[in-house]
């Protein structure tokens, strides 16, 4: 089981915006969990003044990702968000850099240590991942990273 949509963006959102800009494209495939999360960023975005460019979904065995990548060029987002599982995902983000979108930061919650290996290094350096530290990663720079994250989240809790 995963975390529903809040307990990840309520926090990612606001951060993607701050940090990179206000302007966001989504890419989900076909079902439930990607249909719900783009959903949820839809009502979060104007809250903290940002706005969905751009949204589809796809079906589970999209492995030319062209035509979506020309709506997402098109759209000039500052963050593009994939809601995309398995190999669909390696080839989306694949094809994505490959399209030449290094100015675009890529928003990730679901992504870990076994996808990482199967893509570039120029491609994991533009990721922002939300909701996991890959297992292979935990440095004490990443581990003071966990500690302060976890203080902020107690600090907004708290003082609502």
């Amino acid at each position: 089981m995963g975390a529903i949509p809040n307990q990840q963006l309520d926090f990612f959102i606001p951060f993607l915006i701050e940090k990179f800009g206000p302007k966001i494209y989504c890419v989900g495939q076909d079902y439930n969990w990607p249909r719900v999360s783009i959903a949820y960023i839809e009502q979060l975005l104007p809250k903290h003044g940002g706005e969905l460019v751009g949204r589809c979904n796809v079906p589970f065995d999209q492995s030319d990702w062209s035509s979506i990548i020309q709506r997402v060029k098109s759209a000039q987002p500052d963050v593009f968000f994939p809601f995309i599982g398995g190999n669909g995902l390696v080839a989306c983000l694949k094809q994505f850099y490959d399209f030449g979108f290094d100015g675009i930061s890529v928003a990730a919650t679901l992504m870990d240590e076994m996808y990482l290996p199967q893509l570039r290094a120029r491609v994991t350096a533009r990721h922002v991942l939300f909701g996991i530290l890959p297992d292979g990663t935990r440095q004490p720079r990443q581990q003071g990273f966990c500690e302060q994250f976890q203080s902020e989240i107690r600090r907004r809790r708290d003082s609502q």
